[in-house]
């Protein structure tokens, strides 16, 4: 086994689209990322070449220093080559970061529990793999009636460019429901640098409602929506999410991940999403692991204070 950094698009993804990982370890999700924070990419590889375990790091900083981030991964069948990722992690790129943060897909007995997510502790899949009529028959029948009623009305949804548009709703959906958001030029980079896709939902020449999908392998995940609060009677958003369900359809994708739900945090979002049925899926917790002992312990005691 030799462990390397990696820069091979083809075998990189392949590897991840063969295990059914989701996008945040894929290639051009570092390719995009790279533009806000340093990626790199390490693989375990055999005697032929072949992956059979690799992990994307990403940096982020804290006012105190740095710290190296791993979403959904390492991804790997064995323990054993997983634990080879992490410790060639902290040889090759642990200098002066405070410590290691996992948010793995799987769980993997390494590290401590870590009470901070940064992705979605649960997520809802939707099963894509059926007919139409099917699907429908699989949401609520008040879901069913909010689709039926906005192609009613005259609501059209198309593929767009117009990220201009998406981009005023989005800060008017953000102030409402009191999210911190990203700059325009982030969505710009991610359509540009991802196989993603904006929709746009229009109402008598007028913009309701929008959102960004992600397509990786066989997924295709729901990651930001927006929409205008004084057209919610027109039901934009959820003829969206089930022409976008249908797109992912013919692209080839099994699931739709709606990419985090929380009743707590998120009553009215997580009711809306869970009126399409599907599966809930509930992700490991967090693993931190301390490098730099005195550092990593004022960075948990205040965020504890921080949290409360």
């Amino acid at each position: 086994m030799k462990l390397g950094f990696c820069n091979s698009c083809a075998k990189w993804d392949a590897f991840l689209k063969e295990k059914g990982s989701e996008h945040l370890q894929s290639f051009a999700w570092g390719e995009f990322k790279k533009k806000y924070q340093s990626v790199w990419r390490i693989a375990v590889t055999d005697n032929s070449g072949k992956i059979k375990g690799l992990c994307q790091i990403f940096e982020e900083n804290l006012p105190i220093g740095k710290y190296l981030y791993i979403p959904r991964g390492p991804v790997a069948e064995k323990k054993e080559i997983k634990e080879v990722l992490i410790k060639g992690i902290k040889e090759k790129l642990g200098s002066g970061s405070i410590f290691i943060k996992l948010e793995p897909e799987e769980d993997f007995a390494i590290g401590r529990n870590s009470f901070h997510s940064i992705q979605p502790k649960k997520t809802l899949i939707i099963n894509i793999e059926r007919s139409q009529e099917d699907l429908l028959l699989s949401f609520r029948k008040s879901t069913r009636y909010n689709i039926r009623s906005a192609q009613k009305k005259g609501v059209e949804v198309k593929e767009s460019n117009n990220i201009d548009a998406f981009y005023d709703l989005l800060l008017e959906t953000n102030k409402r429901q009191g999210f911190t958001g990203y700059k325009k030029s982030y969505f710009e980079e991610m359509l540009k640098k991802t196989d993603s896709t904006l929709f746009i939902a229009s109402y008598m020449g007028e913009i309701v409602a929008g959102a960004i999908i992600l397509v990786f392998g066989e997924t295709a995940f729901y990651l930001h929506s927006a929409s205008q609060s004084r057209k919610n009677n027109l039901n934009a958003t959820s003829l969206i999410c089930f022409k976008a369900m249908e797109f992912a359809k013919e692209k080839g994708c099994k699931r739709y991940d709606f990419w985090g739900v929380d009743s707590v945090k998120f009553p009215g979002v997580t009711l809306f999403k869970k009126g399409f049925g599907g599966e809930e899926k509930k992700y490991p917790s967090p693993k931190d692991i301390p490098l730099q002992k005195i550092k990593y312990e004022a960075y948990s005691l205040a965020s504890r204070v921080l949290k409360k």
